[in-house]
């Protein structure tokens, strides 16, 4: 859950910067690549412990969804005239 929260905020945050300027939503992007290798590496290393594939597989599936929602927000803004 975790997880999920923070990549629903570091794409609302891009989104947002996106709808600001491109170039501050490029170096938002930069920043969150820097701080998502850390994170990477500690999810493999969670999912490595022994859980078991039927709860693993839709574990990882549903890190989907809070990218996808955060985006969301870039993209209703961008439809906003103004």
């Amino acid at each position: 859950m975790a997880v999920a929260i923070d990549l629903f905020s570091d794409r609302l945050m891009i989104g947002v910067g996106s709808v600001v300027s491109f170039g501050l939503a490029f170096i938002l992007d930069l920043g969150q690549i820097m701080a998502d290798v850390p994170e990477g590496f500690a999810t493999i290393t969670n999912f490595k412990e022994d859980k078991g594939a039927s709860r693993r597989i839709p574990q990882s599936a549903s890190f989907v969804a809070p990218c996808l929602m955060g985006g969301q927000h870039r993209l209703s803004a961008a439809a906003r005239p103004g």
